[in-house]
């Protein structure tokens, strides 16, 4: 009988410690904690997105912007249980006369969703007046894999009034649905 028992104690301490791990494992996949930092110095911008994968392809370079007044990018880092969750802003302000011009150069290298992608989020935004639109993956990137709605994608938006333009990048390789992307911009991007 005291085998019987040993082998019953066993057992049970054996489910119990398999039971906490699993909680334990369960709470650390719904914990999220995120850090943002913030950029002036352009001379790390092309290290920071060189980290973030994906994003020294899609997010322009500083030659790429033409004539600026200021520059910021904020890289913020969100790990969500056993994931990392990478977000870029680049924000950039014009004069009157760059902004048009640089409008002018998006429309022509950038091609944005007119519709929703195979149903996984809107495809235009409007988040503290930034008029905000996906872009669309072009034929200079059907080679790219890495740009893959919604797991990896980027965003531009524009401020007439502030003469604004932000570059949004993405990268979480756990996603597979935005319901609400103005709800999406506002957790993970810095726009003000």
């Amino acid at each position: 009988m005291t085998t019987g028992r040993k082998i019953f104690k066993f057992i049970l301490k054996f489910i119990i410690i398999v039971i906490v791990i699993y909680i334990l494992i369960y709470a650390l996949m719904l914990t999220s904690c995120s850090k943002t930092k913030r950029y002036d110095d352009v001379t790390k911008f092309a290290e920071i997105t060189n980290e973030v994968y994906g994003a020294h392809a899609h997010i322009p370079e500083l030659n790429e912007l033409g004539e600026y007044e200021s520059v910021n990018l904020f890289h913020n880092e969100t790990k969500q249980g056993l994931w990392i969750i990478d977000s870029l802003t680049l924000k950039v302000r014009y004069d009157a006369v760059k902004f048009e011009n640089v409008l002018n150069d998006i429309n022509l290298k950038y091609f944005f969703l007119k519709e929703t992608k195979e149903d996984l989020f809107d495809c235009y935004a409007i988040v503290d007046g930034y008029e905000i639109q996906v872009v669309d993956k072009s034929e200079k990137m059907q080679d790219d894999y890495s740009y893959d709605y919604p797991k990896c994608f980027m965003m531009i938006g524009v401020n007439r009034q502030e003469r604004t333009i932000v570059y949004l990048y993405h990268y979480d390789s756990d996603l597979d649905y935005i319901d609400d992307l103005d709800k999406f911009i506002d957790k993970y991007y810095i726009l003000d």
